[in-house]
């Protein structure tokens, strides 16, 4: 159980507990991002992986995000996109928005596990990404945010 700083007035009390175990997942894991229902959560790897985990079932998929063999790509933000956000893409399932190491922004079909968009938006690494309706701001490691937006179908 972790303690309110002092400055906080009100008694605040907070546990931490292990929703994902290593045991499902062979590297570290470097952003997570909780879907809107709160039934999943998306996480970046250090090792060309993106996993969903759904707590409802207990199933773990992963998709891969580099298919070079030439090195790793580490997946540093992870965001569901809301159903507002998606609902344009006709089809009505969860999608996601990763920035990674190699300067891509991507947007993915949780379902069909399959990558539907890449933008090279930055020299550097893509550390942290915000949405917004149709639009993502990414903030990189070249110092620049980028904004984006995704195609309509």
């Amino acid at each position: 159980t972790f303690r309110a700083a002092p400055s906080i007035s009100a008694p605040f009390r907070c546990a931490c507990r292990t929703l994902v175990s290593r045991r499902r997942c062979n590297s570290r894991i470097v952003s997570c991002g909780w879907s809107e229902d709160g039934s999943m959560i998306a996480c970046g790897s250090g090792e060309d992986r993106l996993y969903i985990y759904h707590l409802d079932t207990g199933r773990t998929d992963s998709m891969l995000v580099n298919q070079a063999k030439d090195d790793s790509t580490i997946i540093w933000s992870v965001r569901f996109l809301s159903s507002s956000q998606w609902a344009y893409y006709l089809s009505m399932t969860s999608r996601i928005v990763t920035g990674d190491s190699r300067g891509s922004v991507q947007v993915w079909d949780v379902s069909k596990r399959i990558m539907l968009e890449n933008h090279k938006a930055h020299e550097g690494d893509v550390l942290t990404l915000s949405v917004f309706s149709f639009l993502d701001a990414s903030g990189g490691g070249d110092a620049k945010v980028c904004e984006g937006w995704h195609d309509d179908p």
